[in-house]
């Protein structure tokens, strides 16, 4: 018996790749999307898909094209400022705290959505209500934008392989 807890190599070498895809996906600029996609999609290649249903592919497909948008909205949002680290840190708190609020007390992604906005808004409340709207609306942007999308298509095919692998 080995002494690692998985027996196909390339398993843990695709885990790996996932983790550390998620973990660059992290920094602007760097490859963690492509990391990530690599380790699931050269997996499955490698043990000729047969741990995979039309689901993994169907989702793959899905994730690539998410890839690209992911790839242009940080562009986009370079060009409009939309950038998370220029943002309040009272504000990315506010945001922090709503969505996991909104997540795990209401448990659906609409709420977590609305606890983003609705987060950074409260802790922006105390300089008026039209200014906290749209520091409110900046942050939810701001995460959706290039840095938000990323980490979360990362974490998407992280979740993806590991739901699907059989």
């Amino acid at each position: 018996m080995s002494p690692l807890p998985f027996r196909d190599p390339a398993l843990l070498a695709a885990l790996l790749g996932l983790i550390a895809g998620v973990l660059f996906s992290i920094r602007p600029r760097a490859w963690g999307v492509l990391l990530a996609w690599s380790a699931a999609l050269g997996y499955g290649a490698y043990s000729y898909y047969q741990h995979f249903d039309f689901r993994f592919f169907f989702f793959s497909a899905t994730v690539t094209a998410l890839a690209l948008v992911s790839f242009f909205a940080e562009r986009i949002s370079e060009k409009f400022g939309l950038r998370s680290r220029w943002l309040d840190p009272n504000s990315l708190w506010g945001a922090i705290i709503g969505s996991i609020i909104g997540l795990f007390l209401f448990n659906s992604l609409e709420m977590l959505l609305l606890g983003i906005f609705l987060g950074a808004a409260i802790a922006e409340s105390r300089s008026g209500l039209r200014p906290a709207l749209r520091k409110g609306a900046t942050v939810f942007l701001s995460l959706l934008g290039g840095d938000g999308l990323r980490i979360l298509v990362a974490c998407a095919i992280a979740g993806q392989f590991l739901a699907n692998y059989r």
